[in-house]
């Protein structure tokens, strides 16, 4: 029996597990106490935490850190079986699941889908925008040349974000600034009632209570809480109708991980780098940062710093293929499809559900590329690494 890999592991327990009990249980949930606790419609007594990972069936006296705990103890499943079935490896599991209908409960209000909110982007003092993070850790920390990085960063497809542990943002007002409430209750922050927008760019407008981003600072130095600020990649994504509806975020930084997707996002718009003039093919990758590694490696193998522009590549978020299926409507024109997922288990693993289903369709160009490494950002990191060796070896 085949040994499972730790990101593997890692990544069946970060499974959402309100979207898995929707999903395969047919449960619906209702967020109390602020979104800090969802409780089960169906159930009463589930309970999942406001993290989304860990659960507790109180009637049932059980509870557990993520998804594998419940496939264990209340499936059934067996450790690996549980893992395998949660990234996606149906399979080698036993379990199929069975879609029960939502029960339609009376007087119960359901939780309202969650507004899809932009990080704030990053400015310095002087009010100018501010990619310093984001550029060294793309440039330095990742390998990717300045030419591909300016272009995305002209083009708003990827911008420096701001996030702060213990604050959420729930809007903009009209000259962009960004409005913040605590996650927690602080009866004494001044919150006013604001006329809000999803982003600087948006038209519709809400009303939220917030404070405003420039005393958020004054707030934190004030109640002397140990709330951090970190710096941010985002990339986006657009719809049909060329709004950002996506967006994904990971730390500027190699020695932390820490990353996801704004809370609100439609997986169906993903990141998508486009070809300039009409081209047939798209290359389809897990993050935005192995689509962005590929168009490097494009540079490197033709000599020519502009011969990523000629291909389209889309970032799918992970392994599902929402995105790409929703590009192959917007694009018909499309016919060569390279999914160059991961070079591991799971991607392995959604290339080839990926490209059955695309056959099934009609589409007969459809390719598996994988890495020579885990990712196509390990294999750019490893040949800059080997042309930088030679470079030094012919210096001397």
């Amino acid at each position: 029996m085949a040994h499972l890999e730790e990101d593997i592991i890692e990544r069946a327990k970060n499974t959402d597990m309100i979207a898995l009990l929707e999903s395969e249980e047919g449960f619906s949930f209702k967020s109390t106490y602020g979104e800090r606790e969802f409780k089960c419609i169906e159930h009463n007594s589930l309970v999942v935490n406001g993290n989304r990972r860990r659960w507790y069936w109180n009637s049932r006296q059980v509870g557990g850190n993520n998804a594998i705990d419940y496939l264990v103890k209340i499936r059934g499943m067996n450790f690996r079986d549980a893992v395998l079935h949660l990234v996606g490896d149906r399979e080698q599991t036993a379990y199929t699941p069975i879609k029960k209908p939502v029960a339609k409960a009376e007087n119960v209000s359901v939780s309202k889908p969650v507004r899809f909110v932009l990080p704030e982007q990053a400015h310095f003092p002087d009010g100018r925008r501010n990619y310093s993070n984001i550029i060294a850790y793309l440039n330095k920390g990742r390998g990717i040349d300045m030419n591909i990085i300016n272009a995305l960063i002209a083009s708003g497809q990827i911008y420096q974000g701001v996030q702060y542990n213990g604050l959420h943002i729930v809007g903009y007002n009209d000259e962009g600034m960004a409005f913040y409430r605590f996650n927690d209750n602080r009866d004494w922050v001044d919150y006013r009632l604001q006329t809000l927008r999803a982003s600087p760019t948006a038209t519709d407008t809400y009303q939220a209570e917030a404070v405003s981003s420039k005393y958020v600072d004054k707030i934190l130095l004030k109640d002397n809480t140990k709330i951090f600020k970190n710096n941010l990649v985002v990339s986006t994504g657009k719809n049909a109708q060329g709004e950002i509806s996506y967006a994904a975020f990971r730390i500027a930084s190699t020695n932390y991980r820490f990353r996801g997707e704004v809370a609100g996002s439609d997986k169906a718009s993903g990141f998508l780098i486009e070809s300039e003039g009409m081209n047939d093919c798209v290359y389809v990758f897990e993050s935005f940062i192995d689509a962005m590694s590929h168009a490097n490696l494009y540079n490197i193998k033709y000599g020519n710093k502009d011969a990523w522009k000629l291909h389209n590549r889309l970032a799918l978020g992970g392994t599902a293929d929402t995105a790409l299926m929703e590009l192959l409507k917007r694009k018909p024109n499309i016919r060569n499809i390279c999914l160059c997922l991961d070079n591991d288990s799971a991607g392995r693993t959604a290339a080839k559900e990926i490209a059955s289903k695309l056959r099934s369709m009609g589409y007969v160009n459809v390719y598996e590329r994988y890495p020579n490494e885990k990712d196509y950002n390990d294999e750019l990191k490893k040949i800059k690494s080997i042309i930088n060796e030679q470079a030094e070896e012919n210096e001397q």
